[in-house]
């Protein structure tokens, strides 16, 4: 039975036999697109597929703990899809707010954020049903200049402007366009903002090994980059720690369990040991210059240090002090959490002057921050340290230079 076929029959079953029906035909097109190299293809057969009556649309994707779901709605599948191509539009909107990290980006989003994610991805769906949100009906509507493949973010803000008129919320409201998804349950569950993103990172990574160069050829060039800026965000951690450790000047203790390499034979003495690096202290900017997409980024970072380095880590969040209450221990890289506790200016003398009194200098230093500091700071003779800024970040605003400097991209 074809796909149109099926979807024909789900239409006139019974309820109770829907569900079995709705999802042999989720999964036929799925591997119809996965056939022909189509990208949510390739992204949707790692989901698994849970019906859902108290989703308020056709399709969601869905947050249980770390593992992200493709859920779905007979009653609202009965309402909506009609064809193959009503279908496949849904499922290709799932995959692009999944590549654009929609599901993190936006942890229960509100009207205009929801919108503004939609318009983003619906610009690369085929057969879109009539009463979808896009740029050009909300420009034709409504009179709002909307760019044309822009992220969500720049739309969030150009559509704040218009909607913060009483009279376009109440006429945006009452047209006939409509969420093709449940956005609410983008929420956070009981899971750190770092493992979704690895959970993402890995499924795009995934995807992007299994299409090849010849499907890929095929997307738009919008699609590609940021598949690429996702998949190759990875950074040698390895090499930057090791830099850091070899920097710090080890001391040498006794022990009985070492020969003495002056007197071997003499196995009375004891020979020496060199001690170990004490930790690593990280140190994430939370000023109100930072964005939560970055700091979710920079915790999705740390989890692969850890993973990298299972050794004691210490995160301190700081903006015009150092907040040493709201330090912690990183005890694993699944449950390395994100709060932030203030949005203050941004001082980096704050961060030498806590090394300096609390003895740290024996430890390799690690800054995420966007760079937006004061231009002179007393660091007192420690240079070791590791600055992390956003790619789109301007240059570090120290005049004096004081260790490395690495970017990274956000993930807007």
């Amino acid at each position: 039975m074809n796909i149109n076929n099926l979807i024909s029959a789900i239409n006139k079953t019974s309820s109770d036999n829907q569900d079995l029906l709705i999802r042999k035909a989720i999964s036929q097109n799925i591997i119809y697109g996965l056939s022909h190299g189509e990208l949510y293809g390739y992204l949707l057969i790692n989901l698994d597929r849970v019906c859902d009556y108290n989703i308020n649309s056709t399709f969601a994707l869905k947050w249980e703990k770390d593992n992200l779901l493709l859920t779905y709605n007979p009653k609202q599948f009965v309402n909506n899809i009609k064809s193959n191509n009503d279908l496949t539009a849904n499922l290709e909107h799932l995959s692009m707010h999944i590549i654009w990290l929609h599901p993190i980006r936006y942890n229960n989003p509100n009207k205009v954020e929801s919108i503004a994610a939609d318009i983003s991805v619906n610009q690369y769906v085929k057969f879109l049903p009539k009463n979808a949100f896009t740029i050009e009906k909300l420009s034709y509507f409504y009179n709002i200049k909307l760019p044309k493949f822009k992220d969500s973010n720049e739309y969030v803000n150009l559509l704040k402007q218009f909607i913060s008129n009483s009279k376009a919320r109440k006429n945006i409201s009452n047209s006939d366009m409509q969420l093709m998804d449940d956005h609410k349950h983008f929420k956070k569950m009981n899971v750190s903002d770092g493992a979704k993103y690895s959970k993402i990172r890995n499924l795009i990574k995934h995807t992007v090994s299994k299409m090849g160069n010849k499907n890929r050829g095929k997307l738009p060039n919008a699609v590609n980059e940021q598949l690429d800026k996702i998949n190759n965000k990875q950074i040698n951690w390895r090499k930057y720690i090791q830099k850091g450790v070899s920097k710090i000047p080890f001391g040498e203790s006794m022990s009985i369990k070492r020969f003495n390499r002056r007197q071997s034979y003499r196995m009375e003495l004891p020979g020496k040991i060199s001690s170990n690096l004490k930790s690593i202290i990280i140190f994430i900017d939370n000023s109100g210059s930072i964005s939560n997409n970055y700091l979710n980024l920079a915790i999705s970072q740390i989890s692969d240090i850890f993973r990298l380095y299972p050794i004691d880590i210490i995160i301190y969040p700081f903006d015009a002090k150092i907040h040493e209450q709201n330090a912690y221990r990183v005890k694993s890289s699944q449950k390395i959490r994100y709060d932030r506790v203030s949005n203050g200016g941004t001082s980096y003398q704050s961060i030498f002057d806590f090394i300096h009194i609390k003895h740290l200098e024996n430890n390799f230093c690690i800054i995420f921050t966007d760079g937006l500091g004061e231009k002179n700071v007393n660091n007192y003779g420690f240079n070791n340290v590791l600055w992390v800024l956003e790619d789109s970040s301007n240059n570090l605003s120290i005049n004096k230079r004081i260790g490395n400097v690495i970017r990274i991209t956000n993930i807007n």
